[in-house]
């Protein structure tokens, strides 16, 4: 089924492109122009084909967003599923915007993917290829000792300067305001806790969390937070990394505003929690530099301007526990999700100590 919809799909891409590739500017002559499909292969939420139209140096990549196949089930989550039948469209927009701010910006440690236009059917983003690591890529060259931890402090750094200037974007008009109230991160965080305490029984830092989140977010939090452009999905696997650590975020889609903190929390928890870290319950940390990578990431982003430690943690916390309920809704109580647990259980306890070190309130938005 998956081997007959990826070459029906070609076919219609490839006949686009023949016919359609003076308006992608590719210098490829008159159509019709040789095309041919180099790639085409099934992800967790797309089928992507990379195409070389006229000749092998024109090359483009095109990227069919669709439903999982496996969602997680009935589970919480911090960002809604899309609606998979725009959610082309919703990429295409955020993927300009990102473009259109960096060329302006002009500033080398920062770029964008580029993007080429979209398709109405199938519903397709078509961009540009890139040729560069993502930084998850990097980060496990590093755990498994194939380059220099130190490598990589500038790039983290960067990594958050560029998503402190994809928050300054203004939002596009498919943008939606979700989690503007300090209330609403406390519904999320007991929902995942009462989701977690169902699959994986009473843990102690599941109570512990139950009965913080109140007092914390009041400490930390202003009633109304400030809201952004989100880019909802800003973790290692969507920043790429090229020559001069120059970093590119992707697979944004601009759908949502949203307080900055998430953003900052989702990327946190993709570094302390990604493969590498759980399989090894932490053990990785020996050759991975975590404390400084999230150092030069938050120095990135704040520069010299006072960081609201509090709710970065609380923002941190929301984040591990969507994490925390993807791993169980997929696993169920396979070993891995046992020691993930572990180590997540753990995680949680280091967050509520750090929230609640932190007097400093964030100024809110009245």
């Amino acid at each position: 089924m998956i081997a007959s919809t990826l070459q029906s799909e070609a076919d219609q891409l490839q006949a686009h492109f023949r016919d359609h590739a003076p308006e992608y500017k590719f210098g490829a002559g008159p159509p019709p122009v040789d095309v041919s499909l180099l790639r085409a292969g099934p992800n967790a939420c797309s089928r992507t084909y990379m195409f070389a139209v006229g000749s092998a140096a024109n090359r483009v990549f095109v990227k069919v967003p669709v439903a999982p196949a496996q969602p997680g089930g009935a589970r919480p989550r911090v960002v809604p599923l899309p609606d998979f039948s725009k959610k082309h469209e919703l990429e295409y927009h955020a993927l300009t915007a990102a473009q259109e701010h960096f060329q302006a910006l002009g500033d080398p440690r920062f770029g964008a993917v580029r993007v080429l236009g979209h398709l109405v059917n199938p519903g397709a983003v078509i961009m540009e290829p890139v040729a560069h690591p993502t930084l998850a890529k990097l980060f496990r060259a590093v755990a498994l000792r194939r380059m220099p931890p130190s490598s990589l402090l500038p790039v983290f750094e960067n990594a958050g300067g560029w998503l402190q200037e994809w928050h300054s974007v203004p939002p596009t008009r498919y943008a939606v305001p979700r989690g503007e109230r300090r209330e609403h991160l406390v519904v999320a965080v007991n929902s995942f806790v009462s989701f977690l305490t169902k699959v994986v029984g009473e843990v102690a830092a599941l109570e512990r969390i139950r009965a913080a989140i109140g007092p914390l977010s009041r400490q930390s939090l202003p009633e109304k937070l400030p809201l952004v452009l989100g880019h909802c999905d800003y973790g290692l696997p969507n920043i790429f990394v090229g020559p001069g650590n120059r970093v590119a975020g992707y697979d944004m889609t601009a759908a949502w505003r949203a307080p900055p903190y998430e953003d900052i929390g989702y990327f946190l928890t993709s570094m302390k929690t990604n493969r590498v870290m759980l399989a090894t319950a932490g053990l990785a940390r020996r050759t991975v530099p975590i404390r400084q990578y999230e150092e030069a990431f938050l120095n990135g982003y704040f520069g010299e301007h006072r960081r609201p430690n509090g709710a970065i943690a609380l923002f941190e916390l929301v984040a591990l526990l969507d994490r925390w309920s993807a791993l169980v809704a997929r696993a169920g109580h396979s070993s891995y999700v046992r020691l993930a647990t572990f180590s997540l259980s753990r995680a949680a306890d280091h967050l509520l100590d750090a929230a609640a070190a932190d007097d400093h309130t964030i100024e809110g938005y009245s």
